[in-house]
């Protein structure tokens, strides 16, 4: 039995059907459904191929690698995506569940599928497999678009991803259909058919003022985040980590942002692949993306000769490739790229790579990488009998496999099959929430912290239903026993503990500030020293997101409610500087002045608050009844209102603390000065 043949058969097929496959793939076990699950996928596949090409080494006494012109410009750039997350991620653990395990798990990939694919035949199985994913896709698009029953949702994970993996499976059809005999014509006609009517009517789906319309950051803030980059020598060259956009986004983004409709957003990605990657990975990320960009468009546009025979693949195979390649890459000049359009863009590499190395090209060569035991002969062997015994005694396939097998073990047992539980856990203590389940939401939480404790957002939860418990125990009666006094601020120094933890995984991520805020917040009056903790955790929130002037007016909201009246002044001065369009900034502004005294101030605030309301509206009314009331002590002009739609909230007073549980002694230990490391 012909065991390599058997493993170059693995190879190739589970290649095939990872390519139809992927872009279908979803499990509704986790909390992202479509893209975790992918990723997933992706790289338990890989690992398993990974060690069927060992075994390949081991059998052949020989590592053979094939070398395309592409393999230097993706191996230069995985690398510099992997330098950029060591030295820039603040969470490397989680950063590494991201795109540097999906880059290192599609380069791994391309060199396996290079390295044992052949034939023509192989790499028409991948274009046809990439294109009836397509197909399945848009007739779901389609059946979905028509409003039939059971399918709500796209496998692809949203109408935006969906759109662009069509794109380019469009192009590998529609030139496919145009080359092909009469035998296959028809039937990549009809496949071209149905995925322009499913492109089309997602297109359709998402265009502006459709519910599913997509939500992008503008160019010029995206522009802005990433030249502020430059500031720093380090972040310019390797830029703030792969996947922590939101770092860039919340200390670059500029002031003017805060005037546009989605000003209280948080952006994860740039408007495109590029200011994306110049602000994650730095200008070495960009130039390396580029360097792919620059050596794969030399190859398309080289006038090339026709395949040889002993390739075996067609001039058309490489024509339908190089039409979905340009597709893919335009589509990253203009929209950041998501997981299926960054999985589809390196197949389609891999798919290239084949065709060049079944055409010959002469770029394309074949490495043999060979380490020989010492071994002690007669001195009358001949020389056929050393090449034998050389042969026989080849250890490099060992010294490579094993580690590499032992790794991949680890990998599984370690990584996959630990961090898919904790997701599985934490979507199960979301569904427990939902159905108003708070001991099992608990417990949930607390098993997928054990299972992975270095997702901040874990903590994050944890802490907030530790809070939530909490609160919920005090008010069960006027008088508590001593357990359930004990219960309650046991779980008030879980939530604090769980806050900081995840504050400490990431002190990038202001919404990890803002939950440790929320929980001194909910403790004024019941826990002494919780006010200045909460306005100690709100600076750090403001100072992860300085242009943010909701964290100004929540900063301000705490000072006012400890009756801080000049701090909630300044607070909610620079909320109003940071946004003067902001109604609501201006109302709590005139609320302060007004607690502080300052009728005048607190009319003039008022003014300008009466100025951005709508006059029809509810929130108009409000502000003009207590505009008149103060007038009445300091007298003025009516105001000239100008219409706009705002919602007015004065600031939230401090929440009172139940009379049969009194005030609890939290330790020092329980404030924001030390993080705690997972």
């Amino acid at each position: 039995m012909n065991f390599t043949r058997i493993i170059d058969s693995i190879i190739s097929r589970t290649l095939a059907a990872l390519f139809f496959a992927l872009p279908l793939f979803f499990l509704p076990f986790t909390t992202d459904r479509f893209d975790f699950n992918k990723q997933m996928l992706l790289v338990g596949v890989t690992s398993l191929l990974l060690l069927a090409w060992i075994a390949k080494f081991i059998l052949q006494k020989t590592v053979r690698l094939t070398i395309t012109p592409l393999t230097l410009p993706l191996s230069l750039f995985t690398a510099i995506t992997f330098a950029s997350f060591l030295i820039q991620a603040p969470n490397r653990v989680e950063a590494l569940m991201g795109r540097p395990a999906t880059l290192l798990a599609l380069f791994l990939l391309s060199l396996i599928a290079t390295a044992n694919l052949n034939t023509a035949k192989q790499l028409r199985h991948l274009l046809v497999g990439l294109t009836a994913s397509a197909v399945v896709l848009s007739t779901l698009a389609v059946y979905q678009f028509f409003g039939l029953p059971l399918i709500t949702f796209t496998p692809a994970g949203s109408p935006l991803a969906l759109l662009t993996f069509l794109a380019p499976a469009l192009g590998i059809s529609v030139y496919s259909a145009l080359k092909s005999a009469s035998v296959t014509k028809a039937v990549w006609l009809v496949a071209s058919a149905v995925i322009i009517f499913g492109a089309g009517v997602t297109a359709y789906q998402i265009m502006p003022g459709k519910p599913a319309s997509p939500v992008l950051l503008p160019y010029s803030a995206a522009w802005a985040i990433a030249i502020d980059g430059f500031k720093s020598p380090r972040t310019a060259s390797l830029g703030t980590g792969p996947d922590n956009f939101l770092a860039a986004f919340s200390q670059n983004r500029p002031a003017s942002f805060n005037l546009t409709p989605n000003w209280n957003l948080r952006f994860t990605t740039g408007s495109n692949e590029l200011l994306n990657l110049l602000a994650t990975t730095g200008l070495l990320g960009l130039l390396a993306w580029i360097f792919i960009l620059f050596t794969l468009f030399k190859l398309l546009f080289t006038p090339r000769s026709p395949a040889s025979p002993a390739g075996g693949s067609s001039r058309s195979d490489g024509n339908a490739i190089a039409a979905a390649i340009t597709i893919a890459f335009l589509i990253q000049l203009f929209l950041p790229a998501n997981l299926v359009l960054l999985i589809t863009g390196y197949w389609l590499l891999i798919t290239y790579s084949l065709y060049l190395k079944l055409i010959d090209h002469p770029q394309v060569h074949d490495v043999v990488l060979r380490l020989f035991a010492a071994q002690v002969i007669r001195p009358d062997t001949s020389y056929a009998q050393v090449q034998r015994t050389i042969q026989n005694t080849e250890v490099l396939p060992w010294i490579v496999g094993v580690p590499v097998t032992a790794a991949i073990l680890a990998l599984w047992y370690f990584g996959l099959a630990r961090v898919y539980a904790a997701e599985r856990l934490f979507q199960q203590s979301l569904t427990a929430l939902k159905n108003n389940q708070g001991t099992q939401t608990y417990n949930f939480q607390v098993e997928a912290i054990r299972a992975n404790r270095f997702i901040a957002r874990y903590h994050r939860a944890y802490a907030t239903t530790n809070l939530v418990l909490a609160n919920a125990l005090s008010q069960q009666g006027q008088e508590l026993s001593t357990q359930d006094r004990q219960n309650v601020t046991q779980l008030i120094q879980q939530a604090i503990r769980e806050a900081k933890v995840a504050a400490g995984l990431n002190p990038q991520d202001p919404a990890n500030w803002e939950t440790l805020a929320n929980i001194y917040r909910n403790l004024i009056n019941v826990a002494a020293g919780s006010d200045n903790w909460a306005i100690a955790a709100s600076a750090q929130a403001a100072q992860a997101d300085p242009l943010n002037p909701r964290l100004r007016l929540d900063l301000g909201g705490v000072y006012y409610a400890t009756g801080r009246y000049d701090e909630a002044i300044r607070a909610f001065q620079q909320a109003t500087e940071l946004k003067p369009d902001w109604a609501n900034a201006y109302y709590n502004l005139a609320a302060a002045y007004q607690a502080k005294g300052d009728t005048k101030q607190a009319l003039n605030q008022l003014q300008t608050v009466l100025r951005l309301v709508d006059p029809a509206s509810a929130d108009y009314q409000k502000a003009l009844t207590e505009f008149q009331a103060l007038q009445e002590k300091a007298g003025g002009p009516q105001p000239s209102p100008a219409p706009a739609q705002v919602s007015l909230q004065s600031p939230s007073p401090t929440p009172s603390p139940n009379p049969g549980f009194g005030n609890i002694t939290l330790p020092e230990s329980a404030s924001p000065a030390g993080l705690i490391n997972p």
